[in-house]
């Protein structure tokens, strides 16, 4: 795995490093999206660390740019709601 994509997805989940969920979602996508899509399908879920399934909300193996955006500022936000 590439350590530069495990860094972006810890992003979200340090608030100090906290990347705007728009920002980080165009990374993501452009990082894993092999096939330019504009969005994630599950065979490009393979390479993210984490459980990026849990993103797709409507559980259509798709990941739109809107539901990683989503997961990403909800994620940002239980991190700073949890205690230091």
């Amino acid at each position: 795995r590439d350590p530069q994509a495990v860094d972006a997805v810890g992003a979200a989940e340090n608030p100090a490093r906290s990347i705007p969920p728009a920002e980080l979602a165009t990374q993501l996508i452009t990082k894993f999206d092999r096939d330019q899509s504009g969005r994630l399908e599950a065979a490009e879920w393979a390479a993210m660390r984490g459980r990026p399934n849990l993103f797709d909300v409507n559980k259509d193996q798709v990941i739109t740019r809107e539901e990683l955006e989503q997961a990403i500022a909800a994620t940002q936000a239980a991190a700073k709601a949890k205690p230091q």
